[in-house]
């Protein structure tokens, strides 16, 4: 347990908004339901953060949950 006055360390990655490439495996789901070209219109920001949230997935249940949100919301024009 951290408390008050421990030092901790910390690392801060910083990712070129411009390089992180989209998964196979999204961008199959994202295609076949005619949703790539939304989902690639995205704000960098927003598509890096989603992509990462897809591959912190610890499960591949989980991560087949994710991909399936991202589309659908891709496809529903939700979250720009």
């Amino acid at each position: 347990k951290i408390t008050e006055g421990d030092r901790v360390r910390v690392q801060i990655t910083v990712i070129d908004r411009a390089s992180v490439a989209i998964p196979e495996d999204l961008l199959t789901s994202l295609r076949a339901a005619g949703a790539e070209e939304r989902f690639r219109a995205l704000p960098p920001g927003r598509r890096n953060y989603t992509i990462r949230w897809i591959d912190e997935a610890a499960k591949p249940a989980t991560r087949a949950k994710r991909i399936q949100a991202t589309v659908d919301a891709a496809r529903e024009d939700r979250g720009k």
